[in-house]
């Protein structure tokens, strides 16, 4: 896993205020919030891919799902 449960959490809040502008079905705002916080979105991004996110709407909406009660128990 190439991101750590606590900014993969921080992700999707961020992605949960950012994307009540809409979505252009681009992982465009996830990018921008890795390269905040000096994560590497050629790592990442695949890995979310994989998880069902090619779109910062769907990061947070199939990423989320699959990954948010891992975050609660250990965050």
């Amino acid at each position: 896993m190439p991101i750590s449960l606590s900014n993969l959490g921080k992700l999707f809040d961020y992605l949960d205020v950012k994307l009540e502008e809409g979505c252009d079905h681009t992982p465009k705002i996830t990018t921008d919030f890795l390269a905040s916080i000096n994560l590497s979105s050629e790592k990442i991004l695949p890995w979310l891919q994989d998880q069902g996110g090619y779109c910062d709407c769907e990061i947070l909406a199939n990423v989320e799902e699959g990954w948010e009660s891992e975050i609660t128990k250990n965050t």
